[in-house]
């Protein structure tokens, strides 16, 4: 938050067998200190304003990741959705409109080898000058299957930037 980092988590993660992620804490992070008197009041009163705000805006993220076919084609139909040079070697859709207005979900590819390289959207909560951005970037394992390596969500009007590092997949054999 504001440039300075708030909170470091490791988790081991794994499929249960009702599909669900089952996350085993790898480093236990420090509980924070509290504060007390009137100073820890304001921290506690704005901790929760900031807690239901990021809720909020990863609710809205969740109406775009995964993408919606049936979105995208309304975008498609509407005559805005478009395509462009991703850089060199990538190919871009972008989808401006996808649920709110002034709004975009961007799709890219690698031209190559044709596999989703990135996903990007850019949306707001309740105005438009309160913006939420996420940029997730997939890897690939050894077999070719691709997952989410990074991932960054980001609230600017709050300085609030939360970043998400996936690495080491691995197939449990069976």
């Amino acid at each position: 938050m504001k440039g300075d980092l708030k909170n470091t988590k490791v988790d081991m993660c794994k499929y249960g067998p009702d599909g669900r992620v089952q996350k085993t804490p790898v480093v236990e992070p420090e509980p924070p200190k509290k504060q007390r008197g009137l100073k820890g009041k304001i921290v506690a009163k704005k901790t929760g304003e900031m807690k239901e705000e990021l809720e909020a805006a990863v609710a809205l993220v969740q109406q775009y990741v995964p993408p919606s076919p049936d979105l995208m084609q309304v975008v498609m139909n509407a005559g805005t959705a478009s395509l462009s040079q991703g850089g060199p070697g990538f190919a871009a859709l972008k989808f401006p409109g996808y649920v709110k207005k002034g709004d975009a979900l961007t799709l890219t590819f690698e031209s190559a080898v044709k596999t989703l390289h990135q996903i990007e959207v850019t949306t707001w909560l309740d105005e438009p000058e309160n913006a939420v951005n996420l940029k997730v970037t997939m890897q690939a394992m050894p077999d070719g299957v691709s997952y989410p390596g990074s991932i960054v969500f980001a609230l600017p009007k709050r300085q609030l930037e939360v970043k998400i590092t996936k690495s080491n997949y691995q197939k449990i054999a069976q």
